[in-house]
């Protein structure tokens, strides 16, 4: 499921697709560096696993920091840009270029913020410098031989120099000079900043995507919110230059709010393949130690509104069959009355469950041997006829973390199972994403865990990522409910290859 360096720390991702392969450049910090000191590449066949090739660019000695880059192809070669703060407190963007995706040797050529359209000087900003990083790079039917691009950058704001953050619009014709065009925003003070952009043309539609968190500033999504925000956000425009503006659906693709991590899930990027466009991101931290996680899918599944889903690639991490309700024995968890909060009963190779007026857990051993990791893929239908709902459970001897959908509140919940008072169990959420729940309806649960990584999807659609602060290997796996009556039917969990 994960791509972790040994001996590296990975955060921005960008990758390439030739021949069956797939080329994942990363920006590192090396072990013994401080911060982004270089590029770093690994190679998959299928996306789920990879093999490291090793740095592919590295910083120079003057420049304090690298930024994200993007590769493309040009003519008979492949370029690539990256970003560094060099000299101090002025960001630049700089290219490379290679024939083989593997060797590249840096050019001489540098692309910079014109102070026109792009603010340049960085005593005109309250913020430590003019933003200007990564050149998300792409082609046109308007302009053919043309190509644009979308960047990160500043502008000049009078009355709020502190919301000077603008996605930027470039042009050039060889990829390596680039003249600034007008910031294509319809307005560009609603986000602190547009990290890592890039454009999506679907349908006649175009799209700029672009990551952003509240970290950098304002309190974008609700300002009423308990806590920041992050994630990557896309907006709409009915023509390639703009106006690019906001959805009327969530324009949120991945990410979170009121939790402190704002880069849990942050980064996301796109990639076309046999007809599919693959989603990919980072797992963030707070200390800017990233992994790359499951790729996923792209869509759009309605004019002007984009979602991420489940890749059908990713069953390809499914190994061994861990728990059977055929063959595993269950127990109440914190039970020893004589009826039970929730009933619960075994019905082939289903599990019924009937509201007894309290929440309860039904738990079982996870089947493990020494050879097992610590990943684990489960999928279950879930059904909830009435009541506030159910989920699946995860666990050890001393934790258990559940995907919880709450058909009473219309919302899907993750957080920790913990012992209440009496007989019950009750969910202390720490994600909550607004879902639409129907009673009756059986809704497909998915959850991929590896270690403090889970990610929950429902009915193939992406809900949520958690990064745990701590690794979980789970022992146990179960069913929980909360004063409802329903089932879960097509339990199946296995193991991570």
């Amino acid at each position: 499921m994960l791509y972790v360096p040994k001996n590296e720390k990975l955060w921005d991702c960008w990758m390439y697709h030739r021949d069956g392969l797939f080329y994942l450049y990363y920006l590192r910090i090396s072990a013994k560096g401080s911060w982004w000191d270089g590029v770093s590449l690994a190679i998959s066949k299928d996306l789920l696993h990879w093999d490291y090739v090793g740095p592919v660019v590295e910083k120079r000695d003057v420049a304090k920091w690298m930024g994200t880059g993007m590769v493309w192809k040009q003519g008979d070669r492949y370029l690539m840009n990256f970003s560094e703060e060099a000299p101090a407190l002025q960001q630049k963007i700089y290219f490379a270029e290679s024939h083989d995706l593997i060797s590249w040797h840096r050019l001489d050529g540098v692309c910079e913020p014109d102070g026109i359209h792009y603010l340049r000087d960085y005593a005109k900003s309250p913020n430590p410098y003019p933003r200007w990083d990564s050149l998300g790079v792409f082609e046109t039917n308007v302009r053919p031989g043309m190509l644009h691009a979308f960047v990160t950058a500043s502008v000049d704001q009078p009355e709020q120099p502190a919301r000077n953050g603008a996605l930027g619009f470039l042009e050039s014709s060889d990829g390596l000079l680039w003249k600034s065009l007008p910031c294509p925003l319809e307005i560009s003070s609603e986000y602190p900043n547009y990290e890592v952009p890039e454009y999506l043309e679907l349908n006649g539609r175009h799209y700029a995507l672009f990551s952003s968190n509240s970290k950098a500033g304002i309190r974008f999504e609700n300002p009423t919110s308990a806590g920041p925000s992050g994630g990557t956000y896309y907006l709409v425009a009915d023509a390639f230059d703009g106006p690019y503006r906001k959805p009327k659906a969530n324009n949120r693709l991945i990410g979170q709010s009121d939790v402190d991590n704002v880069t849990m899930n942050y980064v996301g990027r796109t990639l076309r393949w046999n007809g599919k466009i693959l989603f990919y991101h980072i797992w963030g931290n707070q200390t800017v130690d990233g992994a790359f996680g499951t790729v996923k899918e792209l869509v759009e599944t309605k004019p002007y509104v984009l979602r991420v889903r489940y890749l059908r690639a990713n069953d390809g991490l499914k190994g061994r069959s861990l728990w059977n309700t055929d063959s595993m024995s269950y127990a109440l968890w914190k039970h020893h009355a004589v009826n039970p909060p929730i009933e619960w009963r075994l019905e082939e190779s289903s599990v019924r469950f009937r509201n007894r007026g309290g929440s309860g857990a039904w738990i079982a051993p996870l089947r493990l041997t020494r050879t097992i990791s610590d990943g684990r893929f489960a999928v279950a239908r879930v059904r909830v006829e009435e009541g506030i709902g159910a989920g699946l459970v995860f666990g050890d001897e001393r934790r258990h973390y559940a995907a919880f959908l709450n058909f009473e509140a219309g919302r899907i919940e993750f957080g920790e199972l913990v012992e209440g008072w009496e007989a019950n169990l009750y969910l202390r959420p720490i994600l909550k994403m607004p879902w639409k729940l129907p009673y009756g309806r059986a809704v497909t649960l998915r959850i991929i865990q590896n270690g403090c990584f889970f990610e929950v999807y429902a009915n193939d659609d992406y809900v949520m990522g958690i990064r745990l602060e701590t690794a979980l290997t789970p022992t146990r796996f179960g069913l929980y409910a909360e004063s409802a009556d329903g089932g879960f039917s097509r339990i199946r969990v296995h193991s991570l290859r």
